[in-house]
């Protein structure tokens, strides 16, 4: 949408690019299929974020978060009939996990997000959102007792670090606001 952006919010989304690299890339430099995945996914989300900040200024977020979800749920179940072979054995099995993920983690994340996203520009809504590997790391830490390496509390630290400085008044750091 050719909106331009400040030296310190361009600095601060290098920061997070080199925070995530080192959240995510391994000493080999080597991406797995699962990573290329996440950075396909990444600018498909990108995209939504910065639509969702042009559409949002004139609809309620409930209401096209409602529309978004009955989109996704009509989408993925064509898909879910191409790609998987359901059955309702397993569906009922695995009611609680798609139950939550469907209401917690997307429903009540994601309106939220379009939500929230009225008061924030989209680089600091992205740059907000890649927080969730930085958030993953942590928790998998914490919770389940996995080992985090020093290189990956790095990439948390950097990731945060950026997302601190994107949201600081430039004249702070004596830069000139353009």
């Amino acid at each position: 949408y050719r909106r331009s952006v400040s030296l310190l919010q361009g600095l601060s989304v290098v920061v997070a690019a080199v925070g995530m690299y080192f959240i995510c890339i391994n000493e080999g430099f080597s991406i797995n299929k699962g990573d290329l995945y996440t950075l396909i996914c990444a600018f498909c989300f990108a995209a939504q974020i910065i639509a969702i900040e042009n559409i949002i200024k004139n609809l309620d977020g409930v209401r096209l978060s409602l529309i978004q979800f009955m989109t996704c749920t009509v989408v993925n179940g064509v898909l879910m009939f191409i790609f998987e072979t359901p059955s309702m054995s397993n569906i009922i099995a695995g009611w609680a996990p798609i139950a939550y993920a469907g209401i917690m983690s997307s429903g009540v994340a994601y309106t939220l997000q379009i939500v929230g996203q009225k008061h924030v520009s989209s680089l600091v809504a992205c740059m907000l959102m890649s927080l969730e590997s930085a958030f993953a790391l942590v928790s998998g830490w914490l919770i389940l007792g996995q080992a985090m390496s020093s290189r990956e509390i790095f990439g948390c630290a950097l990731v945060f670090a950026a997302i601190t400085l994107a949201q600081l008044p430039e004249e702070i750091l004596g830069l000139k606001k353009r």
